[in-house]
């Protein structure tokens, strides 16, 4: 993101804001050039659970697949669910009655829930399982100013992994469905057929149909369709490498005569 950011004294470290409800947080990292950086809140909420030590995780399946690489290399259980905070909720809870001491999740959208008491500092964080933006924005500048970096900096340390989301309209539900049904039944040849080596898709190397079709791989990208819960659309996300890969294919799916629109005019 390029816009500057001009301040009296310079001193300006973050901009933070929440949606009405306080349960989305944004936040944008102000770099030494005065330009911004913005992070997804699923990426900021895996400095909170690695800042405060979470033993358990669960986030949707839409969620940046970084978060699984740093649970791994923690050897933290991460517990993927279909997408709404009901359905984490419900695996916070799982996770705690299994044992998990430090249980914490979050949606896709940075909503953080904690699942259960947390010790920090000598004090207790109460379990607080509904989605809440102040945590994410607060522990994201605290693990900053304890490690002794600036906000970005702290960002570059996560796992390179990059997503973006998008949609089209005016997609009545059961043609999403028949859409979906139909790539489920024929995976092995209509998956090469719509997500061809000609638009720089790899083999498949595994698929997911906890929520929608979520296609991963063997190049790294990542692509999931979904029916939308409440609108007529069809939504696509992606993770990439890299962010420009990320964003193409996502643009590959939503152009017209694109991904999403071949499949609505032959598979229905």
């Amino acid at each position: 993101m390029a816009r500057n950011v001009e301040h009296a004294d310079g001193r300006i470290d973050a901009i933070v804001s929440t949606d009405g409800d306080s349960d989305r947080p944004l936040m944008l990292a102000v770099l030494p050039d005065r330009t911004v950086r913005f992070l997804g809140g699923d990426l900021l909420g895996l400095v909170v659970a690695e800042h405060l030590k979470a033993t358990a995780v669960s986030v949707p399946i839409s969620a940046n697949d970084a978060i699984d690489v740093r649970m791994a290399e923690l050897g933290i259980d991460v517990q993927r669910t279909r997408i709404g905070s009901p359905y984490v909720i419900t695996a916070l809870e799982k996770q705690r009655q299994e044992g998990a001491k430090r249980v914490m999740g979050w949606e896709a959208n940075g909503g953080f829930l904690v699942g259960s008491e947390l010790n920090v500092r000598g004090g207790t964080l109460a379990a607080l399982p509904t989605r809440d933006a102040v945590l994410p924005i607060v522990v994201n500048l605290i693990a900053a100013r304890e490690i002794g970096l600036r906000l970005e900096q702290l960002w570059d340390r996560l796992p390179q992994r990059f997503s973006r989301a998008g949609l089209i309209d005016e997609v009545p539900p059961q043609v999403s469905r028949a859409i979906l049904e139909q790539l489920t039944k024929d995976a092995s040849t209509l998956i090469p057929r719509f997500f061809s080596r000609e638009l720089g898709f790899g083999p498949v190397a595994r698929i997911s149909l906890l929520d929608g079709v979520r296609i991963w791989f063997e190049n790294g990208d990542v692509a999931h369709l979904r029916a939308s819960g409440n609108a007529p659309q069809l939504r696509i996300y992606s993770n990439a490498a890299t962010q420009a890969r990320a964003d193409q294919i996502v643009a590959l799916g939503l152009a017209e005569g694109g991904i999403l629109r071949r499949m609505q005019a032959s598979l229905t």
